[in-house]
């Protein structure tokens, strides 16, 4: 568990960016500590002045601490002065050790998020929403409250401890150690009866959260079904099985860490009560013994809040272990998969702004398993033709599209731009829509331009794509910028008109290459026809690849490709009823 533990702390607080005011963090927390310790020195002095009873002798025979120096007024103010001081440096040190862990927490995710939006296609489709949501909302927080915290705050209650140890072998009897000790060992065997049950308990939880964020997003994405076949109570009963075995692991976690010192308390009294009564069952004196039985009971009595903090800190830590050792595998497992691709090097592969694109797909396979998804796929797309790509579904229309993309990359077979094996995701080249459109939490200008620059050129691009795109009824004549970036919420979007919003990303950009999949699946007859007309207008020197389903406007296209059972091949011009006739 230790190394386990380290490692952890070592990956998660000790990065190099913080690692300096880390290790100042410890220091600091050190000296809290001595400072803890003399703030319990003073107020027992406190407590033996306001009680009336005689001061140790040493602190009578002290130079500095005197009898007199003690009992004046003035050590009164002192002490005031010195909680005073000491809390003040505490909550300074607090404030760091805040600063320090949301730094961590900041850099952590910064690297997190990176690698997963830099990680190839391929292990992305791999990976579940649920766990993706888990791994950037929950896993992180769990583990730096759960490592972090009890990183700082072991470090403050051991220095407590070992500084109390030594105060009380100092004042009392060196025989103190031995009690301490036996404290000691009892609070030791107790955690590690409990280990393996704290650490289960931890991966308990991480599942059941998986569990939680997956069920949780089948109810948000699935509402209108659930609404339409009435399965509102059916859900309600879904989600609180998956609900009801994380709450059972949560009062689990509550329970063991808040019984502990309870568990403990009782099996110390009882030793002790047991040893009172060996004692008097065999008549021995306390007098006659070696062993300072007051000592013992006075290390139990100062030892024994610290080593609960310490055994209820090593026990949350425990429980977020596992958590921990997920995350850190995801990151790796992220980082291993992530393909950088730096703005220089996608300048380099830009293309001069008149030049004809031609993409040629030669003998190209894929498959996501044993059997072949596509076979044999051969065919050239070239600058102002329009392409429409039709099939049934499942047949491998939309993989076809993520091959030409450079998003998938083909199992044999090669795939070139103007001759050269260039992915034509590492270019300026390709605007795309996907069939699901998506929105950002944001205003209007930042979901078409997905966060461009806020400028005058960019807002008029913004607007026009909008337009051209069929969403004037919804933003009107915009004659104030302003306007356009603030109040026009995408909130308020049909599910028509996102679509259009979708649309209208790619026609801001303007790239050499459109590929849509699925295009006008939420758009009336009307509105498709004058989409079409329009895109084929402002895209009519370049590449247009549509996936669809509907053929109503087939005609429209230069070629026609099906995809059937992996196979593509092109149709001349046929009717509607034949082209129908070909599936």
């Amino acid at each position: 568990m230790l190394k386990n533990y380290f490692y952890n702390i070592k990956f998660f607080l000790f990065e190099n960016t913080i690692k300096k005011i880390t290790l100042l963090l410890v220091i600091l927390i050190l000296f809290s500590s001595i400072l803890e310790l003399v703030g319990i020195f003073l107020l027992a002095i406190l407590a033996l002045l306001i009680t009336g009873q005689e001061l140790p002798q040493f602190l009578i025979q002290s130079k500095y601490l005197g009898s007199f120096a003690i009992e004046s007024y003035f050590f009164f103010f002192l002490i005031i002065l010195f909680f005073f001081l000491k809390n003040i440096y505490i909550s300074s040190t607090e404030y760091i050790k805040s600063i320090v862990i949301s730094s961590s927490y900041l850099n952590f995710q910064k690297k997190n998020i990176h690698n997963f939006i830099f990680k190839n296609y391929l292990s992305y489709k791999k990976q579940k929403e649920s766990d993706f949501n888990k791994y950037i909302n929950y896993s992180p927080e769990r583990t730096f409250i759960g490592m972090g915290e009890s990183f700082y705050s072991l470090i403050n209650e051991l220095c407590i401890f070992i500084f109390i140890l030594a105060l009380l072998s100092f004042t009392l009897t060196p025989k103190v150690i031995v009690g301490s000790l036996f404290v000691s060992l009892i609070y030791f065997y107790i955690f590690k009866k409990i280990k393996n049950y704290t650490y289960s308990i931890g991966k308990t939880l991480n599942l059941n959260a998986s569990k939680i964020y997956s069920t949780s997003e089948a109810i948000f994405k699935g509402f209108k079904e659930i609404k339409i076949y009435n399965k509102e109570n059916r859900f309600i009963d879904f989600f609180n099985i998956t609900i009801k075995d994380y709450s059972n692991a949560f009062k689990s976690s509550r329970f063991i860490i808040n019984i502990l010192k309870y568990i403990n308390e009782t099996i110390i009294i009882s030793i002790i009560v047991f040893f009172l009564i060996s004692l008097k069952y065999f008549d021995i004196s306390f007098n006659g013994m070696n062993f300072s039985f007051t000592a013992l009971a006075v290390s139990i009595i100062r030892l024994y809040p610290n080593m609960t903090k310490i055994q209820n800190t090593i026990s949350q830590i425990n429980i977020a272990l596992p958590i921990a050792n997920e995350l850190v595998n995801n990151f790796k497992v992220n980082q291993n998969t992530s393909i950088l691709r730096s703005k220089k090097q996608i300048e380099n592969l830009s293309f001069d702004q008149d030049e004809k694109i031609k993409i040629n797909l030669k003998d190209v396979n894929f498959s996501y398993h044993k059997d072949p998804l596509l076979k044999n796929i051969n065919v050239s797309f070239n600058s102002g033709e329009k392409y429409l790509i039709y099939g049934p579904s499942g047949g491998g229309k939309t993989t076809l599209l993520e091959l030409i993309c450079g998003l998938l990359e083909p199992k044999f077979g090669e795939i070139t731009i103007n001759n050269a094996e260039t992915k034509l995701i590492d270019t300026n080249l390709i605007s795309y829509v996907p069939q699901d459109s998506y929105l950002i939490d944001s205003n209007m200008f930042d979901n078409i331009t997905l966060f461009d620059e806020v400028n005058d050129t960019n807002i008029k691009k913004a607007i026009n794509a909008a337009k051209v795109c069929g969403l004037s009824s919804f933003i009107g004549e915009i004659d104030n910028y302003d306007k356009f970036i603030l109040e026009k919420s995408v909130k308020d979007l049909s599910s028509g008109q996102k679509q259009r919003l979708s649309l209208a990303r790619a026609v801001y950009q303007n790239r050499k290459i459109l590929i849509l999949d699925e295009p006008t699946s939420n758009l009336d007859k009307k509105t498709e026809d004058r989409f079409f007309e329009n895109i084929f207008q402002v895209f009519e020197k370049k590449i247009i690849v549509v996936v669809s389903h509907n053929l109503d406007n087939f005609e429209q296209f230069d070629k026609v490709l099906i995809v059937k059972n992996g196979i593509l091949n092109q149709v001349e011009k046929v009717s509607l009823r034949k082209l129908i006739n070909l599936l």
